[in-house]
């Protein structure tokens, strides 16, 4: 009869290595989501959408938490909790929420946003000024200037209204003569 000698710590570290050798190439911990995963989440993150329009903003993060449970790589749905967090007064959540979904809307779309004039870039531009009333509002007035400008440069931040009056403010803000 054959006996383990292995301590249970030495056990599961050899368990992983096995398994690490035997899934060369593989994929192990982010596995690309099924377009069934991807349907499911674009279907609750629309949810969330809803919610966030209607004021319900509990309702909004469990719809996007559920969202998350099926694909993690939507740059929306990391709007949506970046947004919760932002309504919430939870700035650093919020700042570490806008950083995700921005790292997938670029990555993504491979940081072109061309000018197609599509969904895609509506959402991005939407991304960018609303991270950027975040830094606004919390007194980053030069990083935020910078990110509406950034947002004003893609073809659907072009005559944006909101584009528009966040770069008015910015510019408000820089000439404003200073207090005495």
């Amino acid at each position: 009869m054959l006996r383990h000698t292995l301590y249970p710590s030495a056990r599961h570290a050899l368990c992983w290595i096995l398994c690490l050798l035997s899934c060369s190439g593989c994929t192990l911990f982010h596995p690309a989501p099924s377009p069934a995963a991807s349907t499911a989440a674009q279907a609750w993150i629309a949810v969330g959408q809803e919610y966030l329009v209607e004021g319900d903003i509990s309702g909004a993060r469990q719809a996007f938490d559920h969202a998350r449970r099926f694909d993690e790589a939507q740059p929306t749905l990391w709007h949506g909790l970046a947004l919760c967090a932002q309504l919430e007064h939870d700035g650093p959540l919020a700042h570490e929420r806008y950083q995700r979904a921005l790292a997938l809307a670029e990555q993504r779309a491979g940081d072109t946003h061309e000018a197609d004039d599509s969904d895609r870039d509506r959402e991005y531009v939407a991304l960018l000024n609303n991270h950027a009333r975040l830094l606004y509002d919390e007194g980053a007035i030069r990083e935020a200037c910078a990110e509406f400008d950034r947002a004003a440069r893609y073809p659907t931040g072009i005559g944006n209204p909101i584009t528009a009056q966040n770069l008015t403010l910015c510019h408000t803000i820089s000439v404003a003569p200073s207090p005495l």
